[in-house]
């Protein structure tokens, strides 16, 4: 008899302790649990001149910069003029060469240039009518509609000065290209071979 009252004691003892174990842990995991996060990704980016657009962005557009739109062209062996031309002894270009990818680089920086300080204007605009308050959806869709436009031509202008520099190099001028930009080795990855009429 004694025995079954001792072992029932013990037994009480040990859920007692169990429950008070388990409710401590518990309020802890409650505690420890942190705040919603409020703060948004783009804090302090109310400061900037023109809100949609960084200070590199700016001097991108401004200096006409391709700021990765070529990567299209550019990772699949289709060389942007001004890395050519950079390279123009490794690569041993001819002086045709050499004069046609500086054409091309002219064309091309002339019209992102342009376009993108049209971009910048056009930017401005949108962001001065939010921030005067004097918002309304058919001047936005006219805007935004105005600033895609001008990205795409933007965008088209570098691409476009890729496939146009593509065609003046021979097929071994390419691959040394791709190997001295380091692409050599996702391109063997990815299993693509180098396409090129001549």
């Amino acid at each position: 008899m004694k025995s079954t009252i001792a072992l029932f004691f013990l037994a009480g003892i040990a859920a007692a302790s169990a429950q008070h174990h388990t409710g401590h842990s518990a309020s802890k995991t409650s505690s420890q649990v942190s705040p919603k996060q409020t703060t948004a990704q783009y804090a302090g980016e109310q400061k900037r001149s023109i809100k949609a657009l960084s200070d590199d962005m700016i001097d991108g557009y401004r200096l006409g910069r391709g700021m990765g739109m070529a990567k299209a062209a550019e990772l699949n062996h289709y060389p942007g003029p001004m890395h050519i031309l950079d390279m123009k002894a490794t690569l041993k270009l001819t002086q045709e060469q050499t004069s046609q990818l500086q054409a091309i680089f002219e064309a091309m920086h002339t019209e992102a240039v342009t376009n993108g300080n049209r971009l910048i204007d056009e930017e401005q605009a949108l962001d001065d009518i939010f921030t005067n308050g004097m918002a309304d959806s058919s001047t936005v869709q006219r805007l935004t509609a105005r600033i895609g436009e001008l990205q795409a031509k933007i965008r088209f202008a570098h691409l476009n000065a890729h496939i146009r520099a593509q065609k003046i190099l021979s097929k071994e001028q390419i691959a040394l290209y791709d190997q001295e930009r380091g692409y050599t080795e996702g391109a063997a990855a990815s299993g693509k071979k180098l396409k090129h009429k001549k």
